[in-house]
């Protein structure tokens, strides 16, 4: 990307202006009252689709709430497709259906609490 930085008219990025963009005008314009993707990203605590509070009802069964910016070995998805990034032990777990998951840290005494009611 040094040649967008140096020349950004000359080395356009591929957004609809060709710079870097913080607001989305496509979102903006094909999905103007779309409250789960608005043109500038946010955090959005509870809607009509999902409810994140640590007081709703899902949380209750399931109290632990997990956010991630990135996963630790890469950049969403970027560089997902290189085969020697799965042979880190702590960069993919493969499930019973063979899946590579992004493993989630947790510490001990939490996660002995949450299984198991108690603190070990």
């Amino acid at each position: 990307m040094i040649n967008f930085y140096k020349e950004p008219d000359k080395h356009p990025l591929s957004t609809p202006t060709g710079k870097i963009e913080i607001y989305s005008e496509r979102l903006a314009k094909n999905f103007p009252d779309d409250m789960e993707r608005p043109p500038v990203p946010h955090w959005v605590e509870k809607s009509d689709f999902h409810d994140e509070r640590i007081s709703s009802e899902r949380a209750q069964k399931y109290p632990l709430l997990c956010q991630s910016n990135h996963p630790r070995w890469r950049v969403h998805a970027q560089m997902d497709d290189i085969n020697w990034f799965h042979e880190i032990p702590t960069g993919k777990v493969r499930g019973a259906d063979g899946y590579l998951y992004e493993p989630t840290w947790i510490h001990p005494v939490t996660a002995a609490r949450e299984a198991f009611g108690t603190e070990m």
